[in-house]
């Protein structure tokens, strides 16, 4: 690692960031946690902290308790929508605001472009005092993409853009009209050609990038976990004994279209009742469809479903490190190069996954890490066989435990490390420029 003296700074852009909670704000979070150590020193600019978002985890600063954050305010739409969120509770209350909070997807070129001109101005002030080396803007919003490209031609500061999702036809990237989806097109190929550097979370993006003609260096930085979180869950033995007289299968995140764990709910009822009394469901995260609470209610799944609200990261990593499995739906529709973003906690987990996943690189990443019974979206006669196999293996005291070899090229570490890279490279190529 380099030594502090010799530290550079990189200025980190990005609208999601603690205390905001949820997966979006897990990635810089890391980094600017490990960024340090491999020399780069990162000042942040983001959003003001506030009510306006699903949901907030405040143990999440202690990974930024030594970074210089720069908040600012925003006409967001979601910060009308945290007005009505004091108002509402549970899982409706949440999904009214979710449906409300969708009339920002009039925006162009998305929802959170109100944020952009309040981030230029305090970018522009910071760097009247302080010099950076270079640009990282992390996105969706993808809005923030073009603050990063007006800041490169006005500096001459070398711009990152990191993706965390895709853009153009992406998972989570509303384009309910064909001038949507014409502007993220034209701003996808606007930013691969213009950027410095582009990340991207999975390879099939980076492949993407690529073929939209970037012009500068272009790679992948998976998502990951973070070792310190996991420290307990790593010195587990490789064969954990039968505990209890229920096994215990966990789903820990959102629940949404994409995410959607009906699946195992209809598995579980296909079983039969005394097989049904084996087993506990345990459910963390937000409902953000509003049907969860309904899906559950079913008559069967009494006394076998556990439904809990979104829980502090520490508690979540806890619940996954603690069941006997734990259970990943991705939907058929998604792009064969989604990755979603708890993948690697579970791997970290180093519990069993019972997966039901679409061909692509997510499935590819996890039968390279084992411990892991696969079947495809709609497959149920697959997935009740996957379920009773582990189950069977449960009741005989051979649930298998993931080697650490498996998944620790995905540490958060090591993404800060190919991060620093990233920014050096950048780096070196504009100083050579001038």
């Amino acid at each position: 690692m380099r030594d502090q003296a010799e530290s550079r700074t990189v200025l980190l852009i990005t609208y999601y960031f603690p205390p905001l909670g949820m997966g979006g704000t897990q990635r810089v979070a890391k980094l600017c946690k490990y960024l340090p150590g491999f020399g780069w020193r990162p000042i942040v600019v983001t959003v003001r902290a506030g009510e306006a978002y699903y949901r907030t985890d405040e143990t999440l600063l202690g990974d930024v308790s030594s970074v210089t954050v720069l908040r600012t305010g925003s006409l967001d739409p979601l910060t009308v929508a945290g007005y009505f969120r004091r108002r509402a509770s549970g899982d409706h209350g949440l999904a009214g605001v979710s449906r409300l909070a969708k009339l920002g997807y009039l925006l162009l070129p998305d929802s959170k472009v109100g944020w952009i001109p309040f981030a230029a101005k305090e970018v522009l002030r910071l760097l009247r005092r302080r010099r950076a080396d270079a640009l990282l803007v992390s996105s969706p919003p993808h809005s923030a993409q073009f603050l990063g490209l007006w800041l490169r031609r006005r500096t001459s500061i070398p711009w990152v853009a990191d993706f965390r999702d895709r853009w153009y036809r992406g998972e989570f990237q509303p384009e309910p009209t064909l001038l949507h989806r014409a502007l993220d097109r034209l701003g996808e190929r606007i930013v691969a050609r213009t950027a410095d550097g582009i990340v991207c979370v999975t390879d099939g993006l980076r492949r993407h990038f690529e073929q939209l003609g970037a012009r500068g260096l272009v790679t992948c930085i998976y998502n990951g976990y973070d070792p310190a979180d996991f420290a307990q869950a790593q010195k587990r033995k490789l064969v954990r004994p039968a505990g209890g007289d229920r096994m215990c299968i966990a789903f820990v995140g959102a629940i949404t279209q994409v995410a959607w764990p009906g699946e195992l709910l209809e598995a579980v009822r296909q079983l039969e009742p005394g097989e049904r009394s084996r087993i506990r469901l345990l459910f963390i995260g937000a409902d953000l469809t509003g049907k969860w609470q309904r899906a559950i209610a079913a008559p069967e799944l009494e006394g076998v479903v556990e439904s809990r609200d979104y829980l502090p990261h520490p508690e979540a990593v806890k619940a996954m490190a603690t069941a006997d499995a734990l259970f990943l739906p991705v939907s058929e529709k998604v792009s064969m190069a989604y990755v979603p973003g708890k993948l690697f906690e579970y791997l970290a987990s180093t519990r069993p996954i019972l997966a039901s996943v679409p061909d692509g690189e997510a499935r590819a990443i996890l039968e390279r890490a084992g411990c892991v019974w696969i079947s495809s979206p709609g497959d149920r006669r697959a997935l009740l066989a996957n379920l009773r196999g582990l189950v069977h293996l449960w009741e005989i005291g051979a649930l298998p435990v993931r080697e650490e070899r498996r998944f620790v090229a995905f540490s958060r570490t090591e993404q800060a490390r190919a991060m620093a890279a990233v920014l050096e490279e950048v780096a070196q190529r504009a100083r050579r420029n001038r």
